[in-house]
């Protein structure tokens, strides 16, 4: 019988945070770490879907998509501004996924290479994607970067508290996001320092 209760002990320890032994002079909650791994799937998913985009591009379809596929099998985009990837001024987009209106309505594309002179739009627009990390690496000081590392301070914030609970061993390694894993060294120097 103790048996048997000092393993549910256990296993509450391991699966959620533990109020009794928390580190930190707030302790996360529950819904903080759902929050947190809602927060991580989202990032992950977005990385997932960066990773399968050669260009991301605006401008203006020269061919309506719809009636363009059915005769050419592609239609002409003409490119405005790319920020990834390196393309020619008019490019065959082999995809009728967005609504267009020819010559006015400006385009965000992003887009996975067939071929030398063909690409397929992923359907993701710009706007769903956070562009920060690749913003940093083509223009350290834009404002878009800067609020690429205010977004990852904030995270990294966010991971802390349960990075602590590991250490203590109030929560398992295995409940913290894997994108919180990175901040484990400086989670546990934070409060050793603090103590000094």
């Amino acid at each position: 019988m103790k048996l048997r209760g000092l393993i549910i002990i256990l296993v509450m320890f391991t699966s959620i945070p533990a109020q009794a032994c928390m580190m930190s002079e707030y302790p996360p909650s529950r819904d903080d770490l759902r929050a947190l791994q809602t927060l991580s799937e989202r990032i992950t998913k977005e990385t997932e879907i960066k990773s399968q985009i050669d260009a991301s591009v605006w401008g203006i379809f020269l061919d309506a998509p719809s009636d363009s596929l059915k005769e050419k099998g592609y239609a002409r985009f003409k490119i405005g501004g790319v920020s990834k990837g390196h393309l020619s001024e008019v490019i065959h987009v082999v995809s009728d996924r967005r609504d267009v209106t020819l010559g006015t309505e400006i385009q965000k594309l992003n887009l996975r290479k067939i071929d030398k002179s063909r690409w397929t739009d992923i359907g993701v627009t710009q706007q769903d994607l956070n562009w920060g990390a690749e913003a940093c690496e083509i223009a350290p000081t834009s404002p878009k970067c800067d609020l690429h590392q205010i977004e990852q301070h904030q995270f990294k914030a966010l991971c802390q508290p349960f990075i602590w609970e590991v250490y203590s061993g109030c929560l398992h390694l295995k409940v913290v996001p894997k994108l919180c894993w990175k901040y484990r060294d400086e989670a546990i120097e934070e409060p050793l320092r603090i103590r000094q």
